[in-house]
């Protein structure tokens, strides 16, 4: 973890849930998606294909422990998993759920729209949520 500082794009438009085997689990500040992202905290990480084996197992059983679970329990339409990078080349990837009446459906959620902050309660909500998740 020498030297990992999280860019602040990310960390301006998102709050921390958790450190789970170095990996920053955050929420988006969005009300309009229910979405995480996931950050490895190795510096200067950009690409998938430079991930350590060790730490992309982990990134596949969080991805897949959570998108199951918030599957079965807000039953998204669909759930999106990507990571893009283009604007904020530091690795991470989004979890979103979406559903076919979201603000943005059925394409891409960049750039439709504003942001819509997260109230207290909400925001409460969903990180109870993935911590109950992340406790089994």
């Amino acid at each position: 973890m020498t030297g990992f500082i999280l860019d602040d794009r990310i960390n301006d438009s998102s709050q921390l849930i958790d450190i789970y085997k170095n990996i920053q689990i955050r929420i988006a500040d969005d009300k309009r998606f229910f979405w995480l992202l996931l950050v490895p905290q190795i510096d200067g990480l950009s690409e998938w294909h430079d991930i350590d084996n060790k730490t992309m197992q982990t990134m596949h059983g969080l991805i897949t422990q959570i998108s199951s679970e918030l599957e079965r329990s807000k039953q998204p339409d669909k759930i999106n998993i990507g990571a893009l990078g283009n604007i904020v080349s530091q690795f991470h990837l989004h979890i979103v759920l979406r559903y076919t009446d979201d603000a943005a459906w059925p394409g891409p959620i960049w750039g439709k729209g504003e942001a819509v902050p997260l109230d207290p309660v909400e925001r409460r909500d969903r990180i109870a949520l993935i911590n109950g998740i992340l406790a089994k």
